[in-house]
């Protein structure tokens, strides 16, 4: 009796399981992108973070972990304006106002404040099937305390607890994701994304003692692990008490998608001036500098500027048109980004991509 080929087994799952079991090739293999709103860093990671898989982002105190995550809620509300996102607040730390400051609209943001871990394992879990949600947030993983540790003392120590429970999250999380793909219409599943800190191994000599909490399955699971170094810039011609600026660097430690880089640097506004709010990140110079390189922008023959058929006077018009239509410029710059994957091109070193001044009327 002849044995059964590839085909025939594929065509039977999908008989008993449906169509969505799978078959030949992957119709999952490009993603969309919920991009963070910062260019360099959307550049990096070949246009952001993808929907539908775990990601974790940590490092030190203020290194901008919540502001990147603000990001994408930012961003979110202006693609997926009928969505949600949920921010899942183990560390009873969550700043309405500082979001809203930053242009986040609250009314379409949920926020949930859990007493413990295994009641953020079931509430992440719930969220993550749910077909109007672009993004599930959990902040933080080291915040995390579970049931146990709460009824024991003090004294007692409770060996690998959080870990447990963020493993079987995890479980429940990539199970969640690619059910809701299967069952969301056009394939859709949120982003799910995981806060945490840095602690220190004890009596590590020689390597990195640098490690997360939480475990290990959080990491291999994970497809995308990104690094954040941030410092705090003081302008006395702004501010002499408040840091008026954040420089950041980012650093990709773990991708399973297509990215250009893996650094991005960049200087995030902490105070409100100069007509922005903050939480802005000023790209227009590689913005500008990619446009013109990918011919969507071009000097007028007589006079100004044209981009993708439409004549500005100034740049500084066409600066002007972009801030005033923030939609347009997150298309812009996902254009920008689609195109250089598909070219296999490297993300610019900082400082490329100047406007030069004569190039600025």
């Amino acid at each position: 009796m002849a044995k059964p080929t590839a085909s025939d087994i594929i065509k039977k799952l999908q008989k008993d399981f449906g169509p969505e079991i799978g078959g030949l090739g992957d119709k999952y293999a490009n993603l969309p992108r919920l991009p963070t709103g910062i260019f360099p860093l959307d550049l990096a990671m070949g246009g952001g973070p993808p929907l539908g898989k775990l990601g974790i982002i940590y490092g030190p105190e203020s290194s901008n972990k919540t502001n990147t995550v603000i990001g994408m809620i930012l961003t979110g509300q202006l693609l997926y304006p009928d969505k949600k996102a949920v921010i899942v607040d183990a560390e009873q730390s969550w700043d309405s106002i500082w979001a809203e400051a930053q242009g986040v609209d609250m009314s379409r943001v949920i926020v949930l404040h859990p007493d413990y871990a295994e009641q953020c394992v079931d509430i992440v879990e719930s969220f993550l099937y749910a077909p109007d949600v672009y993004l599930v947030a959990l902040d933080s993983i080291a915040a995390l305390i579970t049931q146990n540790e709460i009824d024991s003392s003090a004294e007692k120590a409770v060996v690998g607890g959080s870990s447990a429970v963020v493993g079987k999250m995890v479980r429940k999380a990539i199970l969640a994701l690619g059910q809701a793909r299967k069952q969301n219409e056009a394939g859709f599943s949120p982003a799910f994304v995981c806060i945490n800190q840095i602690r220190m191994k004890i009596g590590v000599m020689f390597g990195d003692p640098e490690t997360m909490p939480g475990g290990n399955a959080l990491k291999y699971a994970a497809a995308w692990i990104l690094r954040c170094y941030g410092k705090n810039e003081i302008d006395n011609k702004i501010n002499d008490a408040m840091p008026a600026y954040k420089d950041v660097s980012c650093i990709l430690k773990k991708w399973k998608f297509p990215i250009i880089n893996v650094k991005a640097t960049y200087k995030m506004q902490m105070l409100e001036f100069g007509g922005n709010r903050p939480g802005f990140v000023d790209d227009w110079n590689t913005v500008f500098a990619y446009l013109r390189e990918l011919d969507y922008l071009a000097k007028h023959q007589g006079g100004g500027w044209v981009c993708s058929g439409t004549p500005y006077k100034t740049l500084n018009d066409l600066k002007q048109w972009f801030k005033d239509n923030p939609a347009y410029l997150v298309e812009a710059k996902q254009t920008i980004i689609s195109e250089m994957v598909s070219k296999g091109s490297t993300a610019p070193s900082p400082g490329e991509g100047e406007v030069d001044a004569e190039d600025a009327v």
